[in-house]
């Protein structure tokens, strides 16, 4: 699961990395043969629509895609609660013939009383060793939800940053346009106002916490409370084990 998400939220930032990708900007440069109509503040507006279009179309795909992996991780942590439910149902059915049989074999009050002093304990120890997972896979859970959760908002944030940088910069050049200043000298500033908005955006990209390693600690710790309820619970399953055994005299 570690790899995936890293996976999948690496490539929703590269997706939105590409919003606007060098192809675009050469797309609306003037070639060394094109006359005056061909400028760029003569085309100013076509690149202000197909600039904007382009950044609502990622920004919706990549809020899609944020809403795809939520739901895909509160389905597998679904699926898992039915897993466990299932197989601690089927735990409890054949926990209960074995009783059953245990019943059937204790001939004396001794051994009557010590099959239900073993089946008190043997349950009480499973209770205590399912609460102790319970409690630990959930803190993991609410732990990953928190990561992806901030992940997605932290992403959010670069882009509406990016959008805001990109917007601004067609605007300045649409004023300098209108100021009449020379085309090239406005296709210039705007490239290089479009490559910082990039260079924010990237840097701001690498700054963010690897979610990875975040939900590797999470795990590492949930695997750690789920072994300690595993030991508590063979040593008291032993313990109740070594008082049947005695009462029916064996060694």
């Amino acid at each position: 699961m570690n790899t995936k998400l890293t996976t999948k939220t690496a490539g929703v930032l590269a997706m939105a990395a590409m919003f606007l990708p060098l192809s675009v900007l050469a797309a609306v440069s003037p070639s060394p043969n094109a006359g005056a109509n061909n400028t760029f503040c003569s085309r100013i507006n076509t690149v202000s629509t197909r600039v904007e279009q382009r950044i609502v179309d990622r920004q919706a795909r990549i809020t899609k895609s944020e809403n795809d992996r939520e739901a895909k991780l509160a389905e597998r942590f679904a699926d898992r609660l039915t897993r466990v439910a299932k197989n601690r149902a089927e735990t409890d059915a054949k926990r209960a013939e074995k009783i059953a049989l245990l019943e059937s074999k204790a001939s004396t009050d001794a051994q009557k009383v010590a099959v239900t002093v073993f089946k008190t304990a043997l349950n009480n120890a499973i209770a205590a060793r399912r609460t102790a997972i319970n409690a630990a896979m959930k803190v993991f859970q609410d732990g990953v939800k928190q990561a992806v959760e901030s992940r997605k908002n932290s992403v959010e944030a670069l882009v509406a940053n990016f959008k805001a940088s990109a917007e601004a910069a067609l605007q300045k050049a649409k004023n300098s346009c209108a100021a009449g200043t020379d085309s090239k000298t406005v296709r210039q500033t705007y490239l290089n106002d479009m490559k910082a908005a990039r260079d924010a955006f990237q840097n701001g990209k690498q700054s963010l916490d690897k979610i990875g390693d975040e939900i590797s600690n999470l795990a590492k710790v949930r695997n750690q409370a789920v072994q300690a309820a595993a030991d508590a619970f063979k040593t008291a399953v032993e313990q109740a084990r070594q008082q049947l055994k005695t009462a029916f005299g064996e060694k």
